[in-house]
């Protein structure tokens, strides 16, 4: 929708603060609905659904708000009726992530609530609904700090069902989230995620500008002073060439490196073709919980590639795999958690040699076999 201010018949944009400040305006009343849920969760499991309709169109990767942004802000200087539109603020790292927010908290409250009314089938779609939103997080630290929750509940809706397979494999992504979270490249992230807030909040204020300099050049239309504001306003496009635009948009708004994206990772991981290992774990067949498998998230890849990113992720993957076997009893599942301890092992041994081909190649190896390992811990029954 798109989103102006009318006064007579010039159009005014919604300045980038405003459309900041509505997103903080969201997470600041879900957080109040926490004390609701625990007296009234299906009146709290509606606000959270109405909440939640404020970013249905929220479904797009941040290079396309990227795009928008910087489309629009060609329109503003060349069209008297164009406006920015209600989600351009998405253009940068720090308040995607925080749009987000929304749209993933709005789906774990919902979670929360169903569960207190033990409706554990819509519990257990809502808290897959929030991790599918969480593919898209720019913070590695937002992505885990989300991830955690959102397993958790899932190992609690397992463990009610009688699922002891898919409850183990909750408990693992679980525990990646707490192992990276505990991690020195975690405590980086974190403060990172602060300092591109800081970022976002200038580049913010220099587009804010822009507009309204331009809507200033609007009103002056309307009240016969063109000449003297189009003067001014040129001298502010002098001071806002498209270059220094790009420059903003490059630092927090445009074509997203690693570092803005807060995708901090070491060359190492950066050097990993990260797309194809999270494709293969897209991969997993039919009878695989997509939710539940931990190799498409890049947090978990960079765990294994990266000892900065994690404490333990080896020893866990090791105690999973073998709690599986356990469960289980078969020994073609013994067989299969013996092959994933093994390669797991190869990965840390490999990667301590630098070579990042040999490396990519074996954390390629271990993902399909763990994603094959996965089938057979989903299909254990009580």
């Amino acid at each position: 929708m798109l989103s102006t201010v009318l006064c007579g018949c010039v159009t005014l944009s919604k300045d980038l603060g405003s459309m900041r400040d509505a997103d903080m305006s969201s997470l600041t009343e879900m957080s109040a609905l926490r004390e609701t849920e625990k007296r009234d969760p299906a009146t709290a499991a509606k606000k959270y659904a109405d909440i939640l309709g404020r970013v249905s169109g929220f479904n797009q990767p941040i290079s396309y708000y990227q795009d928008k942004l910087k489309s629009a802000l060609k329109s503003l200087k060349n069209s008297n009726q164009a406006v920015l539109s209600e989600d351009v603020i998405a253009a940068f790292p720090y308040y995607f992530d925080q749009r987000l927010a929304t749209l993933v908290n709005s789906h774990m409250g919902m979670a929360r609530c169903y569960w207190a009314q033990e409706k554990a089938d819509a519990a257990e779609g809502e808290a897959k609904q929030a991790l599918a939103g969480l593919k898209r997080a720019q913070s590695p630290f937002f992505l885990a700090k989300h991830t955690l929750e959102a397993q958790r509940l899932l190992k609690s809706i397992y463990d009610k069902k009688g699922l002891p397979g898919k409850a183990l494999m909750a408990k693992l992504n679980a525990d990646l989230m707490d192992d990276y979270l505990h991690s020195k490249q975690s405590a980086r992230d974190f403060f990172l995620e602060k300092q591109c807030l800081w970022d976002a909040k200038e580049r913010v204020a220099e587009v804010d500008r822009f507009v309204d300099n331009v809507n200033e050049k609007r009103m002056a239309n309307l009240n016969q002073r063109l000449n003297a504001f189009a003067s001014a306003l040129g001298q502010v496009s002098s001071g806002l060439q498209q270059a220094q635009i790009n420059d903003a948009m490059s630092r927090s708004g445009g074509q997203v490196t690693p570092q803005i994206q807060m995708m901090q990772w070491n060359k190492l991981l950066t050097d990993i073709n990260v797309k194809t290992l999270q494709g293969q774990g897209a991969q997993a067949g039919p009878s695989v919980d997509a939710a539940l498998n931990p190799m498409s998230n890049l947090t978990v890849v960079g765990q294994l590639v990266n000892p900065d990113m994690g404490v333990n992720p080896q020893g866990l993957i090791k105690t999973f795999a073998s709690a599986a076997a356990q469960l289980s009893g078969s020994e073609s599942v013994k067989k299969a958690a013996q092959s994933v301890s093994s390669l797991v092992d190869a990965v840390v041994s490999v990667r301590q040699g630098n070579d990042m081909k040999k490396t990519e190649e074996s954390v390629a190896k271990f993902a399909e076999a763990f994603t094959g390992f996965q089938a057979q811990v989903e299909g254990i029954q009580k």
